[in-house]
């Protein structure tokens, strides 16, 4: 297995990818991925369609609005101060809402706490 680590298929609008495009062809690709935060591989597959006349918005899909580039990076910050919000709502509702007392049989009716403390032991 390979030394990098594994991320999960993600899918981007085409209203995303072709701001993207615009981005990357004013400022280049690789300092475009990394202000977006996209792995620059999808940048560059991105720009040769684009390149070859082949990227654009959907048919029937709303037009992409010129937005300037603070704007992109305000929306992109906004969205990871967001998942970076849910994942802390998500770590309140296992620390507070979910039974850790509760014996699962799946874990051969055993708390969570107990098969926990027995995994950092071992």
């Amino acid at each position: 297995m390979s030394k990098k680590e594994l991320v999960a298929n993600r899918q981007y609008a085409d209203e995303f990818k072709v701001e993207a495009v615009r981005l990357g062809e004013s400022i280049g690709g690789n300092k475009a991925a990394k202000r977006l935060g996209i792995p620059e591989s999808s940048l560059w597959n991105w720009l040769r369609p684009s390149r070859a006349g082949k990227l654009k918005a959907a048919d029937g899909a709303a037009v992409p609005v010129k937005r300037s580039i603070m704007a992109v990076e305000a929306e992109n910050a906004r969205l990871r101060r967001e998942l970076s919000s849910t994942k802390l709502d998500i770590v309140d509702w296992i620390e507070g809402f979910y039974n850790h007392r509760r014996m699962h049989s799946s874990i051969n009716y055993k708390t969570p706490v107990d098969v926990e403390s027995s995994l950092m032991a071992a």
